[in-house]
This record gives structure tokens, sequence and C-alpha cells, in this order.
């Protein structure tokens, strides 16, 4: 399904109002693309679509001005909307896993209505975002069916690992590369490619962003450990560790203090023990190193980057993760 939009040419020199034009016309198309479903509740889908930041969107977006496109043709809005889509049916997977109550702010499907519903509501999701997707050009068809691939081996490596203590750095950042990086890096390339004819510029964007979104995990992973979790991300701290999510701050408290080993071998049995484990990683400065292994990467992604028309909007994209590495390192 498209969205009925305005083509007026804005083009490159639209500037970064020219995203926000391009998101509201991402937001219609989301409306329009869940107004038919099941027996499902859409409110509940819907509610949990607003409360999202539409941070892969606004790169497309981004990413397709940067080359010269209309952030409001009917092409690069359908596809934004579309990505919105993949990632919200893999959230909702997400929440299944981790047994999440909450999520935006709002109870999650599995909450509301247990995990077999949830289940059936997260493919339905992925399928009505194929579907659309089918709209697109072919090429762009096909990356994004690699994407979901990677993105679903992620899942599953991650998956995988729940409360393997012996899980490796290397092992993680592979997983949320294909979870997290690889959407990120779709959302670049499609920007590029549906509105440039040079395909390398495009094959850039991927590899930078997908990079961008392996930092931007990382810092997500770090929040996690956020001792005002609850305040700031209506969880309490250490979510993951609870559910048997083993991030990089806590690999490397692990590789800094081996108490760190067994309290994650007994933490599926008592929960209560993540607060203890938080308090390592704390000690241990591992959730600054770890924001610090975000800033290499991101530093090494513009870099390459460097000569490419795509750079000022993985700049900004680059920008906003920055913004969150500020914060956590002024963690008391």
């Amino acid at each position: 399904m498209r969205v009925d939009v305005s083509e007026k040419p804005v083009g490159v020199c639209e500037g970064r109002d020219g995203v926000e034009v391009g998101l509201s016309a991402v937001e219609q198309c989301l409306v329009d693309l869940l107004q038919a479903g099941p027996g499902f509740d859409l409110d509940l889908l819907r509610s949990l679509l607003h409360g999202g930041k539409r941070l892969r969107a606004a790169l497309l977006l981004d990413c397709a001005r940067q080359v010269g496109g209309t952030t409001t043709s009917s092409d690069v809005v359908t596809a934004a909307a579309t990505i919105e889509l993949l990632h919200l049916g893999t959230l909702i997977h997400d929440d299944v896993m981790d047994a999440s109550l909450t999520r935006r702010g709002v109870p999650t499907v599995n909450a509301m209505q247990g995990d077999s519903v949830a289940g059936y509501v997260g493919l339905w999701t992925l399928s009505a975002a194929m579907a659309a997707m089918e709209q697109l050009p072919e090429y762009i068809y096909g990356r994004a069916e690699e994407t979901l691939k990677a993105m679903c081996d992620g899942q599953f490596a991650e998956a995988m690992a729940l409360g393997n203590a012996d899980r490796s750095v290397d092992e993680y950042l592979t997983a949320i590369e294909g979870k997290t990086g690889s959407l990120f890096g779709l959302s670049s390339y499609v920007g590029a490619r549906l509105c440039c004819d040079d395909i390398g510029h495009a094959e850039q964007g991927l590899s930078a962003a997908t990079a961008l979104g392996v930092a931007y995990q990382i810092v997500d992973d770090v929040f996690d450990l956020d001792p005002k979790g609850t305040e700031s991300r209506g969880k309490p701290a250490g979510a993951d560790v609870r559910a048997g999510v083993i991030t990089l701050p806590v690999l490397l408290a692990r590789d800094r203090d081996d108490s760190v080993g067994d309290l994650l071998t007994a933490v599926g049995k008592d929960p209560e023990l993540a607060t203890s484990i938080l308090a390592v990683v704390r000690r241990t400065h591992a959730d600054v190193s770890a924001l610090e292994v975000a800033e290499a990467i991101i530093a090494d992604a513009l870099t390459d980057a460097d000569a490419s028309p795509l750079r000022p909007a993985l700049s900004r994209f680059a920008s906003s993760i920055r913004a969150h590495i500020e914060v956590g390192l002024q963690w008391e």
C-alpha cells in the first residue's frame, strides 16, 4: 500500500524540516497499513507505533534527500513506513522472548493478550510489512528479505546465548549487528538506492549505518543498567540481565571480576542478583568502557563514509547516539 503524498521536489536543500515533513507522511502511511487486520486489537499496535522515535524512518528520509530525493515521494514514504513495521514486528517477538510487560510506556502485546497471540501479531505485522515492500522495486524487496533473515539470525543467536556466562564479546557484537544494525543499514541503503543511480553510495550507507546501529544497540544496552531505569525507560534497571540477556557492559565486567560469572549463572533462579551484577558493572566502570566501544565504532563508521554524499545524514544519526553516550558518562 502506498500513501498519496506530495511530489514537491525539495531535494538536498530542504533541510532537517524536510525530514520532519516526510515523517508526517510516514505516520499516515503506517495508519493506512494497519487499517485492515484480523481479530486482534489494532489500537494496541497503533499505541506501540505512536511511542516510537522513528529513527530508522528518519535515517531513510535523510539519506534520500542527501542524494537529491524527495522525502514525501510515494516510494520513499512507503519504504520508511515498511521499515518501521519490520521494526515493530521484531519488537513484539522480542517482548515475548524477554517476557517484557511494557514497551514505550504502554503494556506489551504479550502482557495484554498472552504469548500465543503476541507471536501471531508479530508474524502478521512482519507479513504486512513485506506485503507493502512488494510495491517497491524488486531490488529493494530482495534487500529487505536479506535484512529480515539477518535480524532473525541475530535474535536467534541472542536467544541461544540466554544465561550463557561464557558468551564472548565477538558473539555479542555479531548478534546485535544482525538484530539491530542490519535494519539501520537497510534504512540508509533504501533511502539512497531509491533516489540515486549510484549503487556504490547505497552500499556505503549500508555498511556505515549498520555499524552505527551496532553502536546504538550498545548504548541502549548500557541504558538498561540506568539506576533510574524505571523513571527514564519505564522498566527497572537490569531488565536484560534478569531476562538472561548478557550484554557488552556485563561481559566487560565479567572479564574484570570473576564473581560476575557465578552471579550470571545464578541470576536465572534469583533475579534479584541482577542488582549485584549491576553494582560490579558500575564499580569496574564496565558501563563506561562499553560506551567507549560505541564511540570508537561511530568514529570508524564516519571515517569510512567520509567521502560519501550520505555523510551528513549519517553524522546526524551519529550525533543522536553520541548525545546518549554523554548522558551515560554523566551518571553518578
